[in-house]
């Protein structure tokens, strides 16, 4: 089923043009039925969801205007935000709005993330290290970009009694946390979570 444009056209009498006009007011009503209720209930017009098709690039709206729109990063489809053109013209800024798929690996199944519209991103998970030893815990994902100068990191020790923790270095793609060791302490498990955009 197709619609067409120009029906009727001059000339055409009712007999021609009548089932080109039925099709087209099929094709519509079948557009419509796609995320609307329907014309004759309640909130007819109303959105029933929204589906947004993956776009390639940042629509960059006009001054006035602003979009929302779906865009893969990494292979996953998120949705996004842009806000409108400035003088310049500059393009809106764009802002993430959605992320956060589960981090699970074979090193640290215990682990994840959490994302809030705006960009800072929440990560944690747990682990273990012996004592005087260290380990290199990598983010998965999309790393923290700003998290070297503006993140916040925290671990606490699950319960081992004498142990302590320490970060060792830090960069926007993974945090390495250490033991000191004997003889003042352990090591053992800990919990950790980093914040940071």
């Amino acid at each position: 089923m197709s619609y067409t444009p120009n029906c009727p056209v001059s000339g055409q009498t009712l007999g021609n043009s009548r089932p080109i006009i039925n099709s087209n007011f099929m094709t519509i009503q079948s557009v419509y039925d796609e995320n609307h209720v329907d014309f004759n209930d309640a909130n007819a017009g109303a959105h029933t969801h929204v589906d947004l098709l993956a776009q390639t690039m940042n629509p960059n709206p006009l001054a006035t205007l602003v979009s929302h729109y779906s865009k893969a990063l990494s292979g996953v489809t998120e949705w996004y935000f842009q806000r409108e053109q400035t003088a310049g013209p500059t393009d809106g800024m764009v802002i993430q709005m959605s992320s956060g798929n589960p981090v699970v690996g074979a090193s640290f199944p215990s682990s994840g993330q959490t994302f809030l519209p705006g960009g800072l991103q929440l990560k944690w998970g747990s682990g273990s290290v012996a004592a005087g030893a260290s380990i290199t815990i990598v983010f998965t994902t999309q790393g923290l970009t700003k998290f070297p100068t503006r993140g916040l990191i925290g671990f606490v020790s699950a319960f081992s009694t004498g142990s302590q923790f320490s970060v060792g270095s830090l960069t926007d793609t993974q945090i390495v946390i250490g033991s000191p060791g004997p003889p003042n302490f352990g090591g053992g498990s800990f919990m950790w979570f980093a914040i940071g955009n």
